[in-house]
């Protein structure tokens, strides 16, 4: 019958981390929509106060420092200033230091292979604006709760490898989490959580584009509401859900607000169905294996 798709059934251990092609922008302009004085500002970053941002670092520089003072990244900051240049200025120079001290890109895997082998937090795919997916599943947290510090390192490692297959033009992610079966007996740590957060939101600005919650169960009301009061405004609003047709009809009070994105009918919205897991309504039907994804993750 015309009109039908047929799909593609086949499983798969091997994770897409290379964007296609159609989502590469060849003629990438960080100004691009920025208006006159949004645009002098990130030009006054560079030629003015980036050099002496460099000057004041203490530590052996990382090999890839020059990608955290693009253009790119100077926006990221800038935007998260909300355009305040002494703000911006103030906050790169922290991540900068943070970054020599803590080394995010020389994290050890034999570290973080363990979290990698619980099968719970991988990248697999790009959503339709070419960002990296990374999926998580907060039922197995408990497992994670044991070494805070490894997991940490682990969630970002994810980021840093993420960031790292972006197409050009391309600086946030996707993460795409699955609530099924998960409870404040088994989720993750609260601590764990709010660490987390707080490095992503210092230390890696503008970085989320959406967060996709599936199958949201009372647990993630709970998780809101601890977590809530240390999210940006224009962060919660980047929280969207997505209720799986085998779920009541009841939706869990926290994500009844106009605080978040608010409740979508389709996945599809964001992600074309060649790059989403099967599980999910996908043709991307990825079985993750632990040796075959971390041969391929570690050579990011």
């Amino acid at each position: 019958m015309t009109g039908l798709r047929v799909a593609n059934m086949t499983p798969t251990p091997i994770p897409i981390l290379t964007a296609p092609s159609s989502y590469a922008s060849a003629t990438y302009d960080p100004f691009h929509g920025l208006s006159e004085s949004e645009a002098m500002s990130l030009k006054a970053f560079r030629a003015e106060h980036l050099a002496t941002v460099m000057r004041g670092l203490t530590g052996t520089a990382l090999d890839n420092e020059d990608e955290w003072t693009n253009d790119e990244c100077l926006l990221l900051f800038l935007k998260a200033g909300k355009f305040e240049l002494d703000v911006a200025v103030s906050r790169l120079a922290a991540t900068m230091q943070w970054r020599r001290d803590f080394r995010p890109t020389e994290i050890d895997p034999a570290v973080v292979a363990p979290h990698c082998k619980f099968g719970d937090q991988f990248l697999t795919g790009f959503d339709k604006h070419g960002r990296p997916i990374m999926y998580t599943r907060p039922k197995h947290g408990y497992l994670h709760n044991k070494d805070p510090e490894g997991s940490i390192r682990y969630s970002l490692l994810l980021i840093e490898k993420a960031i790292k297959i972006m197409p050009k033009g391309v600086t946030k992610l996707t993460v795409i989490t699955d609530f099924e079966g998960s409870t404040m007996f088994n989720g993750f740590a609260s601590a764990i959580y709010l660490k987390f957060l707080n490095i992503l939101a210092t230390h890696y600005p503008e970085r989320l584009g959406v967060a996709i919650c599936i199958r949201p169960t009372w647990y993630l009301s709970f998780l809101y509401g601890v977590i809530a009061p240390f999210m940006d405004p224009i962060t919660k609003k980047k929280l969207v859900f997505i209720k799986d047709a085998s779920q009541s009809a009841s939706k869990p009070p926290a994500m009844d607000n106009d605080e978040v994105g608010g409740w979508r009918d389709s996945i599809f919205e964001f992600v074309d169905v060649d790059q989403l897991r099967g599980e999910y309504g996908g043709d991307h039907h990825f079985n993750f294996d632990y040796d075959i994804y971390w041969e391929a993750f570690t050579k990011l």
